[in-house]
């Protein structure tokens, strides 16, 4: 470490009243791989081989629940009043016209153009008991009727590539069989690696009441997942097995079920319960049923002007609106997932919580780690809302580097803005996966931070396992200030490459005359406001032993405004911002004529910080 000299024990203030300053260290001794399918997206909401470098695609939603992949119908639920069988799936993900009714294809297309791509494919499978037999329009009939097969996890006879479509059932093994058979099973380079277990059961008699008029009961649903679990990877034994998708408070309490109370007797929450059934059906069939669970995260944020929770409030989800007081909440979204501090302004605090901070993604951890240890968390739909404004954009990042942080394994951005020109979810993809336009990514490796002022600020870190470049995540949510952020990257010799970035004027590109500064182990950096920046950081091959001088220099205050350097060296100190203040060759420097504030003096690769 270098030293540092203080010139006064305190000082009343060290910025403007116009700037914030944010505190922040990395802990590079407790590094962790970031998974690239977190950067992921849903189904026809963009291309696979977009800008934004897509790590992974999901084919989920409604409509999968009751996707029949023998003949490529589906039913839209309530998504149409008409609750419409129709070839809503295939033309979703672009098959030919010939080819749209032809067994698997709708799955064969969605995967070929993910392999093309390079981008790893997430193929919902249903389980809720029915799907659609015919593409034939409106059907209002409950099952069952002729509009309906049954959906079966095992057939009891052979698997057939051409299955017969005058049975009442349709099965789930047998369209395994049929991808495995197309691509090879999921160990090969080409196989369909991840199958996710339907969509969103809390909702199925909301969003398919024909198909599914009842309540959901939880005992139901997980002998639903093992049976057809069991019957996934008795076919291919290596593909990774996503469970739940669970929406809303239901991936903490799933009170509306029928028999929650009886079913979850003894346990903190939901997913303490279903992640011990999981494990214990795991253990009793000799291989582990479920690799993933999946959650959705669409926030329920409702305030009024003041930000506070109000019942005839914004749902800033919903908002379309640039109002500041939207702004601000938008920006706190990505909060809930992991702040355990933070108290989120909606209905689900108080009446399911107790009150208490939301921290979804450490109690899920927590849950897995009691019950079902080695699970990973996928989050396979989730959205911020009118991501034409810039506090889109920064929330945006902002969750991606929530996800790197708290492990997140796979998260799948639900695009609702999908085609339109200027819109921030690109630029914030882009700004992680993209940043150049050459592809040139965050690190890959994740270095754990912690900041202050979270409601101003975040800083996210991570490093490239092939170069060893530091990245940074610099996010400034003050609607008009200026952050000043005093970083301890917690290793020297690292100097800034380039830098990034994004604000409610500018697009996504590199930033130039920056205001900043490296010293030793520390980065000074400052951020104007409604700004997303990735600096990016490289080692230093300079070291002492190089130097022209003698490593053992030293610097010794004199008096109140001069300063001694131990040897006549060539130096230069610099304000907070990085501009030259002064520079010379010889030992002293004096600082009687310069202005309150923070300096560093360099020499060489040796520096030392200055309060004045």
């Amino acid at each position: 470490m270098k030293t540092f000299i203080t010139l006064f024990a305190s000082i009343a203030t060290l910025y403007s009243i116009s700037q914030n300053t944010i505190s922040a260290s990395l802990d590079n001794e407790n590094t962790y791989s970031i998974n690239p399918m977190i950067y992921g997206y849903n189904q026809n909401h963009s291309t696979p081989d977009g800008q934004e470098n897509w790590g992974s695609r999901r084919l989920g939603g409604n409509r999968m629940s009751v996707f029949n992949w023998e003949n490529g119908a589906s039913n839209s639920g309530r998504d149409l009043a008409t609750f419409s069988n129709d070839n809503r799936i295939p033309s979703l993900v672009g098959t030919t016209w010939n080819a749209r009714n032809d067994a698997g294809e709708a799955y064969r297309k969605f995967h070929q153009d993910n392999l093309d791509a390079g981008v790893e494919s997430i193929i919902t499978i249903p389980i809720m008991g029915w799907a659609a037999a015919d593409k034939n329009g409106a059907n209002s009939t409950t099952p069952p009727s002729s509009r309906w097969l049954y959906v079966k996890p095992q057939k009891t006879g052979s698997f057939s590539l051409t299955p017969d479509l005058t049975d009442d059932s349709i099965f789930v093994d047998e369209s395994i069989h049929w991808l495995v058979n197309e691509f090879g099973s999921a160990s090969t380079s080409t196989g369909v690696k991840y199958i996710s277990l339907d969509n969103e059961p809390g909702l199925w008699n909301s969003t398919h009441p024909n198909a599914f008029p009842n309540t959901i009961s939880l005992k139901d649903y997980v002998s639903k997942v093992i049976e057809t679990a069991k019957a996934i990877k008795a076919v291919d034994p290596d593909v990774k097995i996503i469970a739940g998708e669970f929406t809303g408070i239901r991936i903490i309490k799933f009170k509306d079920a029928s028999d929650w109370d009886s079913e979850t007797t003894g346990y903190t929450d939901f997913p303490s319960y279903f992640l011990d059934k999981l494990k214990q059906a795991s253990v009793s069939e000799g291989i582990d049923l479920i690799d993933y669970v999946s959650f959705h995260y669409y926030p329920q944020h409702k305030v009024d002007s003041d930000n506070n929770f109000s019942s005839s409030g914004v749902v800033i989800r919903n908002s379309t609106s640039s109002e500041n007081y939207v702004r601000r909440e938008r920006m706190d979204l990505a909060r809930s997932l992991w702040d355990e501090n933070y108290l989120e302004p909606s209905w689900l605090t108080s009446a399911n919580l107790n009150n208490e901070p939301h921290n979804i993604l450490n109690r899920v951890q927590n849950a897995i780690d009691t019950y079902f240890p080695g699970v990973g968390i996928m989050i396979g739909e989730w959205d911020f809302g009118h991501d034409m404004d810039i506090s889109h954009g920064i929330s945006t990042v902002d969750a991606l580097g929530v996800f790197a942080q708290n492990k997140v394994q796979i998260a799948n951005r639900w695009n609702t803005s999908t085609g339109n020109s200027g819109n921030y979810t690109e630029q914030a993809y882009k700004l992680l996966r993209n940043y150049d336009g050459a592809l040139s990514t965050y690190g890959d490796i994740c270095i754990p931070t912690s900041f202050s002022n979270k409601n101003k600020a975040s800083v996210w870190a991570s490093k490239s396992s092939t170069n060893n470049k530091i990245h940074l995540l610099l996010l400034n949510k003050d609607l008009s200030k200026t952050n000043n952020y005093e970083i301890k990257l917690g290793e020297e010799n690292y100097t800034i490459e380039s830098i990034w970035g994004f604000d409610e004027n500018s697009s996504l590109s590199e930033i130039t005359g920056s205001t900043s500064n490296v010293s030793a182990d520390s980065l000074y950096f400052s951020v104007p406001s409604l700004s997303a920046y990735h600096v990016v950081l490289s080692p230093d091959n300079v070291t002492g032993t190089n130097s022209t001088f003698s490593p053992e220099i030293k610097l010794t205050q004199l008096n109140k405004n001069q300063y001694a350097l131990s040897q006549n060296v060539n130096w230069k100190l610099f304000d907070i911002k990085g501009r030259l203040v002064n520079e010379n060759f010889g030992k002293l420097i004096d600082t009687g004529h310069m202005n309150t504030g923070v300096y560093i003096l360099k020499s060489g690769n040796k520096s030392w910080k200055i309060l004045k």
